[in-house]
């Protein structure tokens, strides 16, 4: 399978109730049930029911099999109904007839607080609303919320592909419907949902990052016709729809961005297998672009700290060729942070080391691995991933998103700094193609779906 990326575009305090409901009366006096769960009026239930039993005149059912829920028992033997000659009771409300209620009892039914989005975590908890788009994630997913960010701009425009960036209470969304160039937008969001500015439409806008004052974009233009765009916009004072400026244009499939106090940097990748990729930076307050590093393999991924530009290069097709590569700030030789990577995408910075997916050239080949940022050996962090492809960091764990091998699949997981605790966050996440971390959620966007929360992360 080709390793290139076919990208598409894409909330919980508990109140519990529990009361075993699912039970059913025995038999009459001197008859046994076999199947009985729950004892009611004249009768005494064994062997495992919840609800403990109840001696009356007469006789006992020998109940067999396990009872449901919490203890508890039919009051006055009113919630089974009676058999008789010793046939099987009737079950109680909100149960099944000698089974067992895989949840908890709410308002009577037996509910799955995991994925129930009006119980979600516990009784009475209900999700804001329901995820959208195609093969929608639920709104309830491993007993905690799942918040969808609504992209008005995008309602209705057809988009095939979704990349943003986050900085405080702002999130910064290109988007892009790929089979038609020319009608990608870009919109940016505060983390509550609320919609702020839109531009006018762009050519494929992709990269996307954003500062204190302003968002930047790479628009990729058309592959091969070298007419790709850098541009930029003030993050607020602005009116909807706003026209971007341009800091650099003629370039070469601009793909991945990254920003500090005085310049812009990016990746063009150029056509793949062509070596003609580069690093570039352009002033913020204008200024010809410069190249930092030319003649790469399909740079993708690109990161920045005060001293040096990351990035990765994805190298050639199934050649196990990629590498992790840093250069100074201002340009000079490049160094080889990590070779023979299977290619590279996604790549992250903390204060200590640097982060990056490999992300494979078959179902779980992938990898999430991490090398010192003062030198030293690659270590994995995560094997036998399926298509890792965007990736973030916090300050004790690792979060990245499974792009996946089919068109619905793919998965959110993260793991300990230290590559310990893997934990996969959810499951069937609709191939997630960006993903963010803050303080207490995570953000992702799925294909077709806008941006996704999940708090807490």
């Amino acid at each position: 399978m080709s390793r290139q990326l076919a990208l598409w575009a894409c909330a919980a305090l508990f109140n519990g109730c529990c009361l075993s409901a699912s039970g059913e009366i025995g038999g009459t006096a001197g008859g046994a049930s076999t199947t009985g769960v729950q004892s009611g009026t004249g009768g005494a239930s064994s062997a495992g029911a919840s609800g403990g039993s109840v001696a009356s005149a007469g006789g006992a059912a020998a109940g067999s099999a396990n009872a449901s829920g919490s203890a508890g028992i039919g009051t006055g033997g009113s919630a089974g109904g009676q058999s008789t000659g010793g046939s099987t009771g009737e079950a109680s409300s909100g149960g099944t007839t000698g089974g067992a209620c895989p949840g908890i009892i709410c308002e009577g039914t037996c509910t799955d607080t995991q994925d129930d989005a009006d119980n979600c975590g516990g009784c009475g908890n209900v999700c804001p609303h329901a995820p959208f788009g195609f093969a929608a994630l639920p709104a309830c997913l491993g007993g905690v919320c799942l918040l969808q960010l609504e992209t008005p701009g995008f309602v209705g425009f057809g988009v095939s592909a979704s990349n943003f960036a986050l900085s405080g209470t702002h999130i910064a969304v290109a988007a892009n419907a790929q089979e038609e160039s020319g009608t990608g937008l870009v919109e940016i969001l505060t983390t509550d949902g609320q919609n702020e500015v839109l531009t006018t439409p762009q050519q494929n806008p992709w990269g996307i990052t954003l500062d204190g004052t302003s968002v930047y974009f790479a628009d990729q233009g058309t592959p091969g016709q070298a007419d790709g765009t850098i541009m930029s916009f003030p993050l607020q004072g602005e009116s909807s729809p706003i026209t971007p400026s341009t800091l650099a244009e003629g370039q070469d499939v601009p793909w991945a961005i990254a920003v500090d106090q005085s310049y812009v940097y990016w990746t063009n990748r150029s056509i793949p297998g062509s070596g003609q990729g580069a690093v570039l930076r352009a002033p913020l307050v204008g200024g010809p672009p410069q190249i930092l590093a030319a003649g790469r393999e399909s740079p993708w991924g690109i990161a920045v700290n005060a001293t040096a530009v990351y990035w990765v290069d994805r190298g050639a097709e199934d050649a196990n060729d990629g590498m992790v590569m840093a250069v100074a700030l201002d340009g000079g030789p490049p160094t080889v942070i990590a070779a023979n990577q299977d290619a590279p995408s996604a790549i992250v910075l903390d204060a200590n080391n640097i982060y990056w997916t490999n992300y494979g050239d078959a179902a779980g080949t992938g990898s999430v691995m991490k090398a010192p940022l003062q030198g030293g050996a690659p270590s994995t962090l995560a094997a036998g991933q399926d298509f890792p492809s965007c990736l973030a960091v916090d300050g004790s764990a690792v979060y990245w998103g499974n792009f996946g091998s089919s068109r619905y699949g793919g998965a959110i997981s993260k793991v300990d700094l230290d590559g310990t605790n893997a934990t996969t966050l959810i499951d069937q996440a609709n191939q997630p193609s960006a993903i963010a971390v803050d303080g207490t959620s995570l953000y992702f966007s799925p294909q077709n779906q806008g941006l996704v929360v999940l708090t807490p992360k």
